[in-house]
């Protein structure tokens, strides 16, 4: 589409919501397509459901939305035993996500649409499948405008047509995760290039500087797609407890019986009923929510205070549906706070850490995982840049393949625990080793040219080495670290 409309759109598998339907002897599809008016100034669209075939559903979709003076017409969201709503502004962008009932799934599509920038966000259809039923289709269109400032461009020959606003978007983004890309104004020039030529390297993209249409959505966490088809079928856990939902971000069971680190929908203290999702559940752990509920969800503004028998975490902010989105603050017992924005339930976005020794880290978080770079103050006004990828700590320095044993010999000569790390191939650090003050010295055999770092308590990296073929010793004192070729014995 050459000017995209504000679209957003939910699915629902309401047969999967607290088991409160079985599930349907034979599946009803449902799909929404959407496409430009043949004017250019609108946007059409088609519903399908009570489809026994998926493929149909698509059909019938495209067809209803071209019938209805679409171009272009695409699938948009599917659905399947369950309900699915559309929302449009005057000038945005168009997204598809899961819901969890009717009424929600029109509150979730109104929600993305005006989380994606759209203004004047309105529903203008909805509707839900019922199996062994006729099938049926819909269709109709609605005048949308320009964005002001808004314009079609093609700036390489790797890069889709990208709005001014969603070039805007896509600095925005950028400068949130650390990278220095100056003003966003919508220009892509040679600072903008380079940026994206080093996200894209640190993302596993080719390095090219020119942006496809599904980088953009990942970057900027817009689905372009609608995903994976949602599952609707109720599942039962092994102790009989029912699963609130099985599909979408919404995905998993309740937290009762389930084993630690599981990802789950834990009960609120003192609200019967209402749940919080809970990404890695810690058994013995609570929680309660200030805030209010509805069905079965802690939704809106309020407080979550997790707690166990020697530690606690208030964390102040908005659940959608149970899940924390937008911007959060997080008090710990410890005296750290950490504050920074969600998207479904993951942090995304540029996160500020401050430690009550004066600490401080600031920098992105991509769908729940450190990614990027990030800045290391220290209260003695040093700092330091570390780069992370998928959550793991990326090195400049990287081992390579070597066939020639070597040993380093590390000792700790000072006051604090200090923590050893291998450089691995991809150049992010994995911990073999923490040592105290005055125990025995630490031998770790290696390979000639693999990188090795010491880190202090706080992560401030203490030494750099680079194994070589004589055996090194490593000495962290309290003042420095020395390191000198190992004597060898007569």
């Amino acid at each position: 589409m050459k000017r995209h409309a504000a679209i957003a759109a939910t699915m629902l598998a309401g047969a999967a919501l607290y088991g409160l339907a079985p599930a349907a002897a034979q599946d009803a599809h449902g799909v929404i397509a959407v496409g430009e008016t043949a004017t250019g100034d609108g946007v059409a669209y088609g519903f399908a459901w009570n489809f026994p075939a998926k493929e149909a559903a698509q059909a019938e979709a495209v067809n209803a939305c071209t019938s209805s003076g679409g171009t272009n017409c695409v699938e948009l969201a599917q659905f399947r035993n369950g309900c699915g709503a559309l929302a449009i502004d005057r000038h945005g962008y168009a997204r598809g996500n899961p819901g969890m009932t009717r009424d929600q799934a029109e509150a979730r599509a109104l929600r993305t649409c005006e989380a994606a920038g759209g203004a004047g966000c309105n529903i203008v259809g909805s509707t839900c499948t019922a199996p062994d039923t006729e099938p049926q289709t819909y269709s109709g269109s609605e005048s949308v405008f320009p964005a002001q400032g808004a314009q079609t461009t093609v700036t390489g020959p790797a890069d889709e047509s990208l709005t001014r606003e969603e070039r805007v978007l896509l600095q925005q983004t950028l400068s949130a995760l650390g990278f220095d890309i100056g003003p966003a104004d919508g220009v892509f020039g040679p600072r903008t290039r380079a940026v994206i030529h080093e996200w894209q390297n640190a993302s596993g993209h080719e390095a090219t500087g020119y942006l496809t249409r599904k980088q953009f959505a990942s970057l900027t966490a817009v689905d372009p797609s609608p995903g994976p088809e949602p599952e609707s079928q109720q599942e039962t856990a092994d102790d009989g407890s029912e699963n609130v939902l099985v599909f979408g971000l919404d995905t998993g069971p309740k937290c009762a019986g389930m084993s630690e680190g599981s990802s789950c929908w834990k009960e609120l203290a003192g609200k019967p009923g209402c749940h919080v999702w809970d990404p890695s559940l810690v058994p013995g752990q609570t929680v309660a929510w200030s805030g209010t509920c509805r069905d079965g969800m802690a939704v809106g503004q309020g407080t979550l205070t997790w707690s166990a028998d020697d530690w606690s975490l208030e964390m102040t902010g908005t659940l959608y549906w149970g899940q924390a989105n937008g911007h959060w603050v997080e008090r710990y017992s410890s005296g750290s706070v950490q504050e920074g924005p969600f998207v479904d339930g993951k942090r995304h976005g540029r996160w500020v850490w401050r430690y009550p020794d004066g600490r401080v880290q600031m920098g992105p978080y991509v769908k729940g995982k450190q990614h990027g770079r990030w800045v290391w103050r220290y209260p003695d006004g040093s700092s330091e840049e570390i780069y992370f990828t998928s959550g793991a700590l990326r090195n400049e320095l990287k081992s390579e393949a070597g066939e020639t044993s070597t040993f380093i010999h590390f000792s700790n000569r000072s006051d604090e625990t200090v923590y050893i790390y291998w450089v691995n191939y991809k150049g992010q650090e994995e911990f073999y080793h923490g040592l105290g003050p005055g125990d025995p010295v630490y031998k770790q055999q290696t390979y000639v040219t693999h990188p090795w770092v010491v880190r202090a308590q706080d992560r401030k990296i203490l030494a750099t080495i680079i194994a070589t073929t004589s055996e090194q010793e490593v000495r962290i004192l309290d003042d420095k670290v020395t390191i000198e070729e190992k004597a060898q014995a007569n």
